[in-house]
């Protein structure tokens, strides 16, 4: 497999150790283009998080290895596996961490700031991502200001400010009802295609599994092809 923006070779990951060890991830194999929607269906304590992690480079595999770009991601330092995530990758957690003091526009904003490329371009870009995913008029307000579904699309806009190659998004419309998770999701992947980003979505709800593109289930920390 080559030619991935992510890519997992035999990825397995341990927690613990002795009697407290864990195999979150178990030999996982997957690769993500550029373009492509990947699915991760699985109930919860799966193993997704984990992996998607792995994916992101926020944790290296125990054992098998890692690639970003075609790049063994073990032999980045810490610092160049952030400044990779900041310039690379975009997230949407389950939790979606948004600051509470901060404005939506401000929340947007902030991979700009922790990259130090907070300059008038992209500024105008966080701008046009807010308006875009809906919420012009908006701006200032604080995320307890904005609705649950108000909010998941600030946290959408927050992910693809940096134009990343890669966007992860853990459980996206767990806390939503169904009409307006359809909507977060189909936000999610149109404003991905329009960047070229690859998309890889998980998701605990076999009901989304059917607007997914290729699909992988998640059982017990061993990933198979749906």
């Amino acid at each position: 497999m080559s030619g991935g923006v992510a890519r997992l070779d035999s990825a397995t990951l341990v927690y613990g150790a002795g009697e407290r060890r864990v195999t979150a991830v178990s030999g996982a194999t997957v690769e993500v283009a550029g373009g492509k929607v990947v699915g991760i269906v699985g109930p919860s304590g799966s193993g997704k998080t984990t992996l998607m992690s792995m994916l992101g480079t926020l944790l290296l595999p125990t054992s098998g290895a890692a690639y970003f770009d075609g790049r063994d991601v073990s032999t980045l330092s810490v610092a160049q596996r952030r400044a990779l995530r900041l310039g690379r990758v975009g997230f949407v957690f389950q939790q979606l961490r948004l600051m509470q003091k901060l404005s939506a526009l401000e929340n947007v904003r902030l991979p700009l700031v922790l990259a130090g490329r907070e300059d008038g371009e992209r500024l105008r870009r966080a701008s046009e991502l807010v308006k875009a995913v809906g919420l012009e008029g908006k701006e200032g307000r604080r995320p307890g200001e904005l609705s649950v579904g108000e909010q998941q699309r600030v946290a959408v806009a927050r992910a693809l400010v940096n134009s990343p190659a890669l966007v992860l998004a853990d459980e996206p419309t767990s806390q939503l009802d169904s009409a307006s998770g359809q909507s977060v999701l189909e936000l999610l992947e149109g404003l991905c295609a329009e960047i070229g980003a690859a998309v890889v979505i998980s998701t605990h709800d076999q009901k989304m599994r059917e607007r997914l593109g290729e699909v992988y289930e998640m059982r017990d920390g061993v990933l198979s092809q749906g």
